[in-house]
């Protein structure tokens, strides 16, 4: 086989995969590995384990260990829920490194390069890299001290990365908050790239909520700012007094409950759904509420936008 059509090798890192064909976490990584195979391309992805992964993808899957770690509802949650789980991270991290410096690849795909991208050993440093910044990935940058932060930007950008941003808003922010000399160094490297999705048909979602209703989709941490959502909701008449679905879960789960309760809302909290189910709800609602603005350019947002599906501004 002479050197034009010889196979080239992918590798994607991301600690969030879907374990099945509706699953919702990672989705979006999902679409970008299948999108990324060809003839001459093949892909490996390497992820946390979890446990019945069922997808029946044209890609290579290792899986390593440390998944409960990046469990729904993210890391960060699930550190500051249990210190412990934290060792469950190292596990991946060391497991990932070890991985990716027995693998032969041409090139490298990091999802939330913050922190994964401190895993690729030193041998792979000079292959042609694509870090994909997800909001994620950003907000944890940004609760680092800014001493910190700059160190750790400046140790990441290097001649062989490219950095892509799923959002503008989400570049900007990190932008704002660097030395102008790293900030330089990733303005340069940097370019914007909406995720990619595969959206389901209308035919093929779930069923729509069985009456009038606005949603609300989306883990239940503070940075959703899901609160905000529900005041606003009870601000207005013709959203009060409908349904209020709210999809997903969290710690605030019990504090956004009583939140809805002292507010007079008939909020429905369904705890996380599989994907069809979800979207079926959302495309026949009478509107999402959304209230982030951490989210740069939010899947869900995008989501609703497909299914013509009005985006209420609760921010």
């Amino acid at each position: 086989m002479n050197e034009r059509t010889k196979t080239r090798h992918l590798a994607v890192v991301t600690s969030s995969y879907p374990l099945h064909e509706d699953d919702a976490d990672g989705h979006f990584v999902r679409a970008a590995a299948r999108a990324h195979r060809s003839a001459d391309l093949s892909v490996t992805v390497l992820a946390p384990e979890r446990g019945g992964r069922t997808l029946n993808d044209d890609v290579t899957l290792v899986e390593l260990p440390g998944g409960r770690a990046f469990s729904n509802p993210g890391l960060r949650e699930n550190l500051l829920r249990n210190p412990a789980r934290s060792l469950d991270a190292m596990r991946f991290f060391v497991a990932l490194e070890r991985a990716l410096d027995r693998l032969a690849c041409d090139a490298l795909e990091v999802h939330w390069p913050f922190p994964t991208a401190f895993a690729i050993p030193r041998r792979l440093r000079d292959v042609p890299t694509t870090f994909v910044s997800h909001g994620a990935c950003v907000r944890a940058l940004l609760a680092c001290p800014a001493p910190l932060r700059n160190l750790l930007i400046a140790s990441m950008v290097r001649p062989s990365v490219r950095w892509g941003f799923v959002s503008d808003d989400l570049r900007a922010s990190l932008l704002s908050s660097l030395s102008p000399r790293n900030a330089t160094s990733v303005q340069d490297a940097s370019f914007i790239e909406a995720a990619p999705m595969d959206l389901p048909r209308r035919q093929d979602l779930g069923p729509a909520w069985s009456r009038p209703a606005y949603v609300i989709v989306g883990r239940l941490i503070a940075s959703k700012r899901v609160d905000r959502a529900l005041a606003y909701a009870a601000q207005l008449a013709h959203i009060r007094d409908n349904d209020i679905v709210l999809i997903g879960d969290g710690p605030l789960r019990d504090e956004l409950l009583e939140k809805a309760r002292a507010l007079g809302l008939r909020l429905h909290a369904t705890g996380q759904l599989p994907r069809r189910e979800t979207l079926g709800i959302l495309a026949g609602s009478s509107g999402l509420l959304f209230a982030s603005q951490t989210e740069g350019l939010s899947t869900v947002v995008r989501e609703a936008e497909h299914y013509g599906v009005p985006v209420i501004d609760a921010r």
